[in-house]
């Protein structure tokens, strides 16, 4: 709380001894945003953002209607995430209100690297789920994107009863355990305006005066964690896209191989398979009709045997006896020279069928 207390001095500026001088001494971090006098108007501020945290109904969108000079209504658990713009004295701020139930908290660490500053609100009536609070509030301060950053913690619903102070709250949160978070608590009761000069206002402005105190570091870091969180997200696009495009190639494999299986399982069916023979109507025993019997090729048509040709007798001798067929081979070739001891070639005589003899036909007798 060191800070703290470095931001409460006075300012040397309204130091004097006269009582006028001692009626206007205010805090250096509440003069330093309030319009200057001697110029006639308000220092150039720069934009600020800053990140409300706590758990579900601690009164985090309420205190964001109140900055944004909008009268507080009963709010609706807020979820998911809002950006409020909003202006405080003449700093212009950038709130983040993030959810605070269990299905939700899990977003919070997503804005850390965006952020200059925060502010955990608690419900300081609720001392059953300050454990719960405490843990949060601790997990916050403990991540790489928000360790370092200026933090204020409010003990909220100061109007209701059994609602505890900021030192009871401190030990409840262990508020002396943040070494690396610089910090500060205060005591809140949110109404329809946030009024200059309320313990609320002062500790807004005291945590916007750390960060602008510490701005250009915090801007570097900011910036650098912005780009970090960049190129983790390309890589983990780049690492997604390649898993996708991994699955795919392993599906398009595996339906080529079930193709090739399914046409080499084909191919075997087809080289296996024999001729098949039409299938034949089963025999019914009743009402059996006689096969026909098969009819016999034609005969074939007996070959004429060829007569006996006699052998004309040559000149002055007798008949020869022998007779010559043609399925005994052929005649012997006859000799081209002479006559000398061969016979002479004789004209064959006609051969008479169904004739008988002249004396067999004058001998027969009349019937």
């Amino acid at each position: 709380m060191g800070w703290l207390r470095k931001s409460a001095r006075v300012s040397p500026e309204v130091s004097g001894s006269s009582s006028a001088s001692r009626k206007q001494k205010r805090p250096f971090i509440t003069r330093m945003f309030r319009p200057s006098s001697a110029s006639g108007s308000s220092p150039v501020a720069a934009e600020q953002t800053i990140i409300m945290l706590g758990l579900d109904n601690a009164g985090k969108t309420t205190l964001i209607q109140c900055l944004r000079g909008v009268r507080p209504k009963d709010p609706t658990p807020t979820v998911g995430f809002n950006n409020n713009p909003a202006k405080l004295g003449s700093t212009p701020l950038t709130l983040y209100d993030v959810g605070g139930g269990k299905q939700i908290r899990g977003i919070w660490d997503a804005y850390y690297a965006d952020v200059h500053a925060a502010v955990f609100v608690v419900d300081a009536a609720d001392s059953s789920r300050f454990p719960e609070a405490c843990e949060l509030l601790h997990q916050t301060c403990a991540h790489e994107c928000f360790a370092g950053k200026p933090l204020l913690v409010l003990a909220n619903k100061q109007d209701l009863p059994h609602a505890v102070g900021p030192v009871e709250l401190a030990e409840a949160l262990r508020l002396h355990e943040l070494t690396t978070t610089p910090y500060q608590i205060a005591a809140s009761t949110i109404t329809s305006e946030l009024r200059e000069g309320t313990e609320l206002y002062k500790a807004l402005s005291r945590l916007l005066q750390s960060v602008a105190s510490n701005r250009s570091d915090l801007q570097a870091r900011i910036e650098r964690q912005q780009a970090e969180a960049m190129e983790r997200d390309r890589k983990r696009k780049e690492e997604r896209k390649a898993r996708l495009e991994a699955k795919r190639k392993a599906r398009e494999e595996e339906q080529r191989a079930q193709e090739a299986d399914a046409a080499a399982s084909n191919s075997a069916d087809c080289s296996g398979m024999q001729p098949s023979t039409p299938a034949t109507a089963p025999e019914s025993t009743a009402h059996q009709l006689p096969s026909a019997a098969p009819i016999p090729p034609p005969a074939p048509k007996p070959a004429l045997a060829p007569a006996a040709t006699p052998l004309a007798p040559s000149s002055g001798g007798t008949p020869l006896k022998g007779t010559h067929s043609p399925s005994s081979g052929p005649l012997p070739p006859l000799s081209a020279k002479g006559n000398a001891g061969q016979l002479p070639l004789q004209p064959l005589a006609p051969i008479a069928h169904n004739r008988l003899p002249a004396n067999t036909a004058a001998s027969a007798s009349p019937l």
